[in-house]
C-alpha cells in the first residue's frame, strides 16, 4: 500500500504520521500541496493508487475541495485529514464528501492502528467495483 502526505511549507502534517506510517513498513511519498485545489487531478492522475493524508485546511473548505477532486480520479484513492479538530458541520461535510477518516495530531500508533483497517478495507473495496 502507499501513502501520500499531501503538504507544503505552510500546511505541514504532523511528522508523528510519516514516523508511524514507516514502522508498518507502508511506502510514503510526499507530495507538495498545491494553491488551487483544482490542481490535485494532474498530481494524482498518474500515480499509483493509496491513502492521501491531507492537512485540516478548512479555510475555504479547502481540504473538502481536495477531496472532491480526489474522488473525480479513475485511480482508487481513499483520503484521511490529519490536524486540529474541526467543527462539527465541517467534518460531516468531509465525510459526506468522501472522507474516509480524520486523524487528530500528534498522531499516535493506536489511533492509526483503528483508522488503517478501514481506509485499506475501502481502497480495496473500490478497486474491485472499479
Amino acid at each position: 500500500m502507499k501513502a501520500y502526505l499531501l503538504q507544503n511549507s505552510s500546511h505541514a502534517l504532523d511528522e508523528s504520521l510519516e514516523n508511524e506510517l514507516k514502522l508498518k513498513q507502508i511506502n510514503v511519498e510526499r507530495v507538495t500541496l498545491p494553491t488551487d485545489h483544482e490542481d490535485i487531478t494532474g498530481i494524482f492522475s498518474t500515480r499509483e493508487m493509496g491513502i492521501i493524508f491531507l492537512p485540516s485546511i478548512w479555510e475555504d473548505l479547502y481540504c473538502v475541495k481536495v477531496i472532491d477532486e480526489i474522488q473525480t480520479l479513475k485511480i482508487p484513492f481513499e483520503t484521511v485529514i490529519v490536524g486540529s479538530a474541526p467543527s462539527v458541520q465541517n467534518l460531516v461535510l468531509a465525510f459526506n464528501n468522501g472522507l474516509t477518516a480524520y486523524l487528530d495530531s500528534p498522531v499516535e500508533n493506536d489511533k492509526l492502528n483503528r483508522v488503517m483497517p478501514r481506509v485499506a478495507q475501502r481502497l480495496k473495496k473500490k478497486l474491485t467495483h472499479m
